[in-house]
């Protein structure tokens, strides 16, 4: 497998966890499961999670749907995680997510 195919597998992983678990809807309730040992990460998450949202939707206009928002947001919120979360919200969709086969 070369690495294109890996970065594809992973986001299209990603997508398919957007639609599945986050949708039309909001992706706190999923912050606070993946964090769910570290109640004060998960707090700290959230609260940055909403932010994003946020500025997602004021970037994103008011012609946007709400997955479009969602998947804005959640590309800010994971290049803003430090080593140690990314690998935690990374292993959470790599355990939790539909099978890509």
């Amino acid at each position: 497998m070369t690495n294109v195919d890996i970065i594809s597998n992973f986001m299209r992983r990603l997508e398919l966890w957007i639609y599945d678990n986050i949708g039309d809807g909001d992706g706190t309730d999923h912050i606070r499961s993946i964090w769910k040992d570290d109640p004060h990460m998960a707090a700290h998450l959230t609260d940055k999670w909403n932010g994003y949202v946020r500025k997602a939707r004021s970037a994103a206009g008011t012609d946007a749907d709400e997955h479009a928002v969602q998947t804005l947001a959640l590309m800010e919120f994971l290049v803003s995680l430090d080593e140690n979360n990314h690998r935690t919200f990374i292993n959470y969709i790599a355990e939790n997510g539909r099978p890509m086969y």
